[in-house]
């Protein structure tokens, strides 16, 4: 089962999601009564679905067919759904994100593992056409960030897992484990701004987490290819210059690996 949901202009929650039987189904709360339950959104069958929210609060719902094409359906000013109706692309997953002017942009993995986009021309209008970013992915997430820009996050056919966190400065900085099973990352140079270019800190993980301590430094745990949990914790809070190979002595930024 795949599920997303939005809250609508009246401040009431509704789901939809993608039932066992591969149709799409909706429920939403009624103010004071609960849930109403377990409704069909027309005759339409998904494998992934995502919610936008118009800037008019009317949500928006978009999905990939069984046929891999992307649909989107949308609350008339009743409340109503309009029908289902061709978006144009094919996608294996999809994820809506509003901008700030209150458009709905949508991000989607193509079947060519490529990542596009497709946004509305102007709030609660009608839409462009497919463009393709740089990039593919595997998976993807996208949000807003604090500087109010659509932020896109993703796992590329370069990368194994991904972890993002924010450090002291409030920049993000996201860490991912390599086809060759070592361990890189990337940070905001500042807050919602560029990125720096991938580093290597030379150490191989299976599986890696990230997170801010107590004390305002970046901690980085990661499972090794024995199986042992290390850690490695950030030094200081300038930018993370990283070092290309050979090997240094110290990376510049991060403190030594310790097992736990």
């Amino acid at each position: 089962m795949q599920i997303a949901g939005g809250i609508d202009k009246l401040d009431l929650l509704e789901i939809f999601y993608v039932g066992t039987d591969n149709a799409l189904y909706h429920n939403w709360q009624i103010q004071g009564f609960g849930w109403i339950g377990e409704q069909r959104l027309g005759g339409a069958s998904a494998k992934q679905v995502s919610v936008g929210v118009n800037q008019d609060g009317r949500l928006e719902v978009f999905y990939v067919g069984m046929d891999d094409k992307i649909y989107h359906n949308w609350h008339e000013g009743s409340g109503e759904f309009h029908g289902e109706s061709e978006l144009g692309g094919f996608a294996k997953e999809l994820c809506a994100v509003s901008n700030e002017d209150g458009r709905i942009e949508l991000v989607y993995i193509g079947l060519n593992n490529q990542l596009y986009h497709n946004w509305q021309t102007t709030p609660n209008g009608l839409w462009t056409t497919e463009t393709a970013f740089d990039g593919a992915a595997k998976h993807l997430a996208a949000f807003r960030n604090g500087n109010d820009c659509i932020e896109l996050v993703y796992i590329g056919t370069d990368a194994k897992q991904i972890v993002l966190a924010a450090d002291a400065n409030g920049c993000l900085v996201l860490v991912y484990i390599g086809l060759d099973d070592l361990i890189y990352f990337k940070r905001e140079v500042s807050p919602g701004g560029n990125w720096s270019a991938a580093s290597g800190l030379y150490e191989a993980a299976q599986h890696v987490a990230i997170a801010l301590n107590k004390g305002g430094l970046l901690e980085l745990v990661f499972m090794g290819m024995d199986g042992l949990l290390r850690h490695q914790q950030q030094t200081t809070t300038t930018p993370l210059v990283g070092v290309l190979p050979p090997k240094p002595t110290a990376l510049f930024g991060w403190g030594p690996v310790n097992l736990l």
